[in-house]
């Protein structure tokens, strides 16, 4: 319902003559956060910055694809009676191994990231704390 309601109001906006997209002002606004007012950027720093953002995920899309065929084939593996106990322990180390690997590169990519764009550096763990931990969403 969100979806239909969202698709709705883009249309009827630009429909209108409302540009849902910020990309006319001199300043994009990024984020609020209390006492910090406001954040905005330009939206050549905003489209560099989403650009590497881009690049990076593509370069790591194999090894989460590869991450992703592996967590489905080890909840497969798990249903299956003939599977073999050390098949099972080594593809979660495999798992492991890469997903570790993963974190590691995401993590040094934001870092390089945000020391390039530090006014896109919203919060104290830099925006890193995602990559560092291992919490980033499915599909990222």
């Amino acid at each position: 319902m969100k979806r239909i309601i969202a698709a709705v109001w883009l249309l009827a906006s630009t429909a209108w003559g409302f540009s849902p997209i910020y990309a006319e002002t001199p300043g994009i606004p990024v984020a609020t956060y209390g006492d910090q007012g406001g954040l905005t950027v330009s939206a050549k720093t905003l489209d560099a910055y989403h650009n590497e953002m881009s690049a990076f995920y593509s370069e790591s899309a194999s090894l989460r694809h590869n991450i992703r065929e592996k967590i489905h084939l080890f909840a497969n593996l798990l249903t299956d009676p003939d599977t073999d106990k050390d098949e099972i322990l080594a593809l979660q180390r495999e798992i492991q191994r890469q997903n570790n690997e993963l974190q590691a590169r995401e993590l040094s990519f934001r870092w390089d990231l945000h020391s390039r764009f530090p006014e896109l550096t919203t919060d104290k763990y830099r925006s890193c704390l995602g990559a560092a931990t291992g919490t980033r969403g499915a599909g990222r």
